[in-house]
């Protein structure tokens, strides 16, 4: 079945702004997909290989994230305000602040990998492919990958398909969906469900400084307003 929501085009995904626009450009549209920022300048080398391995990246991806270059020589003041001190800089923004970015020009499968990190796998992989991405940087071997995947499998948090001789697998959850349900289960067996045994276990244990309990009452706050 086709989906009835439209793949935004090419012009819609890669676009330049300026201070004035970023605003609209950036923060208001990464509520609803992220938004890579790309501060760059026409005398800089390595961001004229970067910008289009971006670019290559981002119109891959169909729509889940989009791409904003800044040109820092005439719009410096957002560089400036991020504390961008060498380029190319990335920044990655969701709902309206930065989480995520890098700095330097980065081969197009490390991009890929960035891009991943914020919105999950763009397409089926091969087991050789996984290991490739993953394998170097967990030290793990084929049989691990192979062995994890068979317990993803049986999680039912990705799906196999057939491709010739070998499998192909794509999530059927998100990254942040299948995160918080592995985060219940575990309160589900050490404290029944409840968050509220957890933190006193924490405070019991003086494990939780006082800008801990800040950032927590800061949540609670933010999960009440959700509900009203």
């Amino acid at each position: 079945m086709l989906s009835d929501t439209p793949v935004p085009s090419s012009d819609d995904l890669v676009k330049d702004t300026t201070t004035a626009n970023f605003r609209q450009d950036v923060l208001a549209e990464s509520m609803q997909q992220p938004v890579l920022v790309d501060f760059w300048a026409p005398w800089c080398g390595p961001c004229k290989q970067l910008t289009p391995i971006l670019e290559k990246a981002v119109r891959a991806a169909a729509g889940k994230v989009k791409l904003v270059k800044m040109n820092i020589d005439e719009h410096p003041q957002i560089a400036g305000q991020l504390g961008v001190q060498s380029i190319p800089a990335v920044f990655a923004f969701q709902r309206g602040q930065p989480v995520d970015g890098f700095m330097g020009a980065l081969p197009e499968s490390q991009i890929k990998s960035f891009i991943e990190r914020l919105v999950g796998p763009l397409g089926p992989g091969a087991a050789e492919e996984i290991l490739a991405e993953v394998g170097p940087a967990q030290r793990w071997q084929e049989g691990t990958v192979k062995s994890l995947l068979n317990r993803l499998l049986k999680k039912k948090a990705v799906h196999a398909e057939r491709d010739g001789r070998r499998y192909l697998y794509t999530p059927l959850l998100a990254r942040e969906q299948y995160v918080q349900q592995e985060s219940k289960g575990l309160l589900d067996r050490l404290f029944g469900g409840r968050v509220a045994p957890l933190v006193a276990h924490f405070s019991e244990q003086r494990k939780l400084t006082k800008k801990d309990i800040a950032e927590l009452r800061k949540l609670l706050k933010e999960l009440d307003d959700e509900q009203h």
